[in-house]
């Protein structure tokens, strides 16, 4: 039951980046039948994803803790880049993660998902940050024209 690209551009693909492999795979298995979850386990994994697939990306999900500048350089990439104004950023954070908190009130992300993932919340964000983005991109699009 393998995945045509048609499959993919049709269901659309998210990138998942966390270092935590259990986390990646669990997110994919709550997701996978709705998107094509793209994996990267450290920043630069998660930058080399972004680069390749930034046109065809509908949301990226964002450990505070990845390896590598801890997110930090991915966010700056993606505002240079403007793809921030494009591509939510959902952080997937602990609840007890104090700093993984603070982390996403200065760093402007979406929205927040905590772990342990309930599937109908992580869900319903992405479908709802995706649904946003979408919406403020035809308005920007229709201000333009």
């Amino acid at each position: 039951m393998g995945d045509t690209p048609s499959d993919a551009s049709v269901r659309g693909r998210i990138l998942v980046a966390d270092d935590l492999e259990f986390g990646r795979g669990i997110i994919k298995m709550l997701l996978g039948r709705e998107y094509e979850v793209v994996e990267a386990a450290n920043e630069r994994q998660a930058m080399e994803a972004l680069a390749a697939e930034a046109d065809s990306l509908l949301c990226v999900l964002l450990s505070p803790k990845l390896a590598g500048a801890g997110g930090r350089g991915m966010l700056d990439y993606m505002r240079a880049a403007r793809l921030a104004e494009r591509i939510p950023v959902i952080a997937l954070v602990s609840p007890s993660d104090a700093e993984g908190r603070a982390w996403c009130r200065e760093s402007g992300v979406a929205d927040i998902v905590e772990r342990p993932y309930d599937e109908d919340m992580l869900r319903c964000k992405v479908r709802w940050n995706v649904d946003r983005f979408r919406r403020i991109s035809r308005i920007g699009a229709a201000r333009c024209a």
